[in-house]
């Protein structure tokens, strides 16, 4: 991954190449995130954690953006064996949760889950992303 983003940065070429480029990128991203998914899904164990987060409602994209990339940057912690942070998506339905983003992680066992809770640059994490929240989040875990 560090390759493909050390390439799209250093790419010298137009806006509407480096775009295409970017959008090609983002695609492959969400298809390799889909295979760890699955193949995550074929092991005996696993705990999925899901974090909705409701944002203020005067937070900027640029703020939005920073919001997500501090979210993104928990995949660093060692006990993260997959990560995805994702926008809400729209879909007219009248049930859906009134929630702006979502963050889905899943962690070896129950035990990686809580070295995680309790590591000290999630904590940071958490204290830096606090003033973007209009509300508590909400968490669902459970086992694969």
């Amino acid at each position: 991954m560090w390759l493909a983003i050390f390439l799209w940065v250093g790419c010298q070429s137009p806006n509407s190449e480096m775009e295409t480029l970017r959008v090609e990128l983002v695609s492959a991203n969400k298809k390799l995130d889909s295979l760890q998914v699955l193949a995550l899904k074929n092991t005996s164990e696993g705990i999925v954690h899901t974090v909705f987060l409701p944002l203020k409602d005067d937070v900027t994209e640029a703020e939005q953006t920073t919001f997500k990339t501090l979210l993104e940057s928990l995949e660093r912690i060692d006990e993260v064996q997959l990560l995805i942070v994702a926008d809400r998506m729209d879909v007219g339905d009248v049930r859906a949760l009134d929630y702006d983003i979502v963050l889905y992680a899943i962690f070896k066992n129950e035990e990686a889950l809580k070295v995680y809770d309790s590591n000290e640059y999630h904590n940071e994490v958490r204290a830096q992303l606090i003033t973007y929240l209009s509300g508590p989040p909400a968490t669902f875990d459970y086992k694969l």
